[in-house]
């Protein structure tokens, strides 16, 4: 397969090598040439797991992506510290937590691409830098009761994952991140312009039909229930390349605008979510992101493999129609999609019968 950078998706310009997840976070959660399994080689007769040391889960990148992106791991390491810490953290903090985890995600995703050789037969049409800080996403933070050392991602070795990579889970010792992101996820709910209805097209581009925001809060933002008590946070994205042409037609408001961290660069505010109530987040470091409960390690590593499992599905539900593509190509991606989901419903049996 031929080599393309992480994070560009053009062919690297030097031999750079980018740690999808990066040695500090090695380093801070045991042995750095620990091994790791890493989900089923598909590609042998017989599928086997997969084992790497976490030192050599390397993949090609430029040396300016490279060095951008160190820029974010730099800004990110002090925050995860803190957080194991149990500190106070800010709005900005939790804004580059979650860029981060916009890296992790889709670096993951094309982790298990190049490692599995395209099996499913994808075309990565993006890349970190084209997903990075882009679409609404949201994190739901977890503690557990066990302070060992470990770095565990839930939900990324998949076929679902694989097709649309909007959903994992990050363990990282005992602070457990459950993200998601993805075009419009909460865009409606929280006021901002939504759209009416979205089609995929033959050429992989998407036609939206966008419509002025409610300025209103509607709650919860994601009417699907997870693992609850936790600490929520949520951040409107308008900053896609898609949205540019539409921006000063839906989104130069007062409400988006009031709302918005850089309207400039279509970056919202970040919100807590409790119980029935939303509110912004605070500028200063303050300790309200910290979840109150405390989980047993084995009971949520459990419960949440399968929330990550049946949120991939309903965010599968949520893509745009496909009704406008042609006859086989709409056929082939039914398919695709029932097959993806399947697997999940699969896999969701099994573990509930654990």
């Amino acid at each position: 397969m031929e080599k393309f950078c992480v994070f560009c998706g053009n062919k690297p310009d030097s031999k750079n090598m980018e740690h999808i997840i990066p040695k500090w976070l090695i380093e801070l959660t045991g042995d750095l040439h620990r091994k790791i399994s890493l989900g089923y080689d598909f590609n042998k007769d017989e599928p086997t797991i997969r084992e790497f040391s976490f030192n050599s889960f390397r993949f090609p990148s430029c040396k300016a992506c490279n060095s951008r992106f160190g820029n974010l791991e730099g800004l990110t390491k002090p925050i995860i510290i803190k957080m194991l810490g149990k500190n106070p953290i800010s709005d900005i903090e939790i804004n580059i937590l979650l860029d981060w985890l916009d890296k992790i995600r889709i670096g993951l995703w094309l982790a298990f691409h190049y490692l599995d050789k395209n099996y499913f037969g994808i075309d990565p049409n993006y890349y970190i830098s084209f997903r990075n800080a882009a679409t609404d996403r949201m994190v739901a933070i977890y503690y557990t009761n066990k302070d060992m050392q470990r770095i565990n991602f839930i939900g990324v070795n998949v076929p679902i994952f694989y097709y649309n990579p909007c959903c994992f889970t990050f363990c990282i010792n005992n602070l457990i991140l459950f993200n998601m992101s993805t075009q419009f996820l909460f865009a409606r709910r929280i006021g901002f312009p939504f759209p009416e209805s979205m089609f995929q097209m033959e050429n992989g581009k998407m036609e939206v039909n966008i419509v002025r925001g409610l300025h209103r809060f509607i709650l919860p933002l994601i009417k699907r229930p997870f693992i609850k008590p936790c600490s929520e946070f949520y951040q409107p994205m308008f900053g896609h390349q898609e949205y540019q042409p539409i921006r000063n037609i839906f989104y130069d408001n007062e409400f988006v605008r009031k709302y918005s961290m850089d309207w400039e660069k279509g970056i919202g505010k970040v919100f807590i979510q409790e119980d029935k109530s939303l509110s912004v987040y605070p500028n200063e470091e303050d300790c309200i992101w910290q979840p109150e409960e405390i989980y047993e390690r084995e009971y949520l590593d459990h419960k949440l493999g399968i929330q990550t499992l049946e949120f991939q599905i309903y965010l599968s539900k949520l893509g745009p129609s496909i009704e406008k593509l042609p006859k086989e190509i709409k056929k082939e991606a039914k398919a695709q999609s029932s097959f993806s989901r399947n697997i999940n419903k699969l896999l969701i049996k099994k573990m509930e019968r654990i």
